[in-house]
């Protein structure tokens, strides 16, 4: 269970291919930083100013900022906002959002696997559809997966991630995620 190692990739069976010319590389800045602590949060991370871009960069920017959200419901058990940024339609954000809920219900538990975005890149695909490519690092992690089992660990890792945004009513979702290269 590979959750903390890179969560917005380990449940999908599916990889997009990007259809557009050419890709923006995009510098380190706020979409490289490592997700911070939520442990001792109680509400949800913020959205970046740039996150209502709409262009590769807001693109980039709401693609890490899902993945802090993620984290955030991950530690805590709180989906709403990664409900209301996940489409839908995108089955791993769902299979993410159930897998959070149900294991805070049933007594379980994450901590650790903080993230970090590399080497981003962006396609725009049309006017309202990007791919973020990010190559992304997480920290060990420990999980209990309900209140009968004992705690594990898993080891931090690093893995090649694709995520497609699409711009819908004024702003982001995740429409889809995976490991670059899976099919």
């Amino acid at each position: 269970m590979r959750r903390l190692a890179a969560t917005a990739t380990l449940l999908v069976a599916t990889v997009i291919s990007a259809c557009s010319e050419g890709s923006e590389v995009l510098e380190p800045g706020e979409t490289t930083r490592p997700s911070p602590s939520v442990s001792n949060r109680v509400d949800p991370p913020s959205p970046p100013a740039t996150v209502d871009e709409r262009d590769e960069s807001g693109a980039a920017t709401f693609a890490y900022y899902w993945a802090q959200v993620s984290d955030y419901a991950a530690l805590t058990g709180n989906v709403s906002v990664l409900q209301e940024i996940s489409s839908p339609s995108c089955s791993a954000c769902q299979r993410f959002i159930d897998l959070y809920r149900t294991t805070h219900e049933d007594g379980g538990w994450f901590r650790g696997g903080g993230q970090s975005f590399s080497k981003v890149s962006v396609r725009k695909h049309s006017s309202r559809k990007f791919f973020v490519y990010a190559q992304v690092t997480a920290d060990d992690a420990k999980y209990k997966a309900n209140a009968r089992t004992e705690p594990k660990t898993e080891r931090g890792g690093r893995d090649n991630v694709v995520y497609t945004v699409t711009w819908v009513d004024g702003r982001w979702l995740m429409q889809h995620q995976a490991l670059e290269g899976e099919r």
